[in-house]
């Protein structure tokens, strides 16, 4: 319900703003969700959301109707922006396994 809630407030602020891309909007005290905005365009918005409280993150955009998908929380260790957020991630629990040696 939080994520819902969050996903509303999120389209009512980027429709009043143009804000610029990595921007981090940390929601009301009583969320745990922060948002970092993807991308946008006339069309309208794309963003990453993390929710510190259950360690799950989502892609959401905002254009003709709104779409939130799962997101696995190591893509997003590659934004700058989110590493700040991802505290349960382990430092090396994202980096891709070690390719099999090769065969003689």
């Amino acid at each position: 319900m939080k994520l819902v809630a969050a996903g509303i407030l999120l389209a009512v602020v980027s429709a009043c703003s143009q804000a610029a891309r990595g921007q981090v909007t940390a929601h009301p005290a009583d969320s745990n969700v922060v948002s970092i905005l993807a991308g946008w365009s006339e069309a309208g918005h794309t963003y990453y959301l993390i929710d510190t409280k259950i360690q799950r993150c989502w892609f959401a955009a905002f254009f003709n109707s709104p779409a939130i998908a799962p997101l696995d929380c190591c893509t997003l260790t590659a934004v700058d922006e989110a590493r700040t957020y991802l505290t349960w991630l382990p430092a090396n629990a994202c980096n891709a396994p070690a390719p099999p040696p090769a065969q003689p």
